[in-house]
């Protein structure tokens, strides 16, 4: 298992890159987020908490992107297929069509 990741081309930031402390900020703020939305007492905070993690969550996508040297082109293609594949919820239901 350990070689087979180890072969996988995840990109090393050096803690001095300006990205390294944005990732961190982006993800912190991900997980505060997601405690605020699982405490809210109400429908309206939750939706509103809920556009917030969305934003959030095309921040750090476009950040890995950037990372990785995607176009436009390409992270396009990566998000269109992200879309079809996961579900639109986090409810841990397979995506529609998925019979596994």
């Amino acid at each position: 298992f350990w070689n087979s990741i180890s072969k996988l081309p995840i990109r090393r930031i050096a803690p001095t890159d300006p990205s390294h402390q944005r990732m961190i900020e982006l993800v912190q703020r991900m997980i505060d987020l997601n405690n605020t939305r699982d405490n809210a007492r109400t429908a309206p905070a939750q939706t509103r908490l809920e556009r917030q993690l969305q934003v959030t969550g095309d921040h750090i996508d476009a950040l890995v992107f950037e990372l990785y040297g995607f176009t436009a082109d390409e992270a396009e293609i990566v998000t269109a297929a992200l879309a079809q594949a996961l579900p639109d919820d986090d409810n841990g239901e397979a995506p529609a069509g998925d019979d596994e």
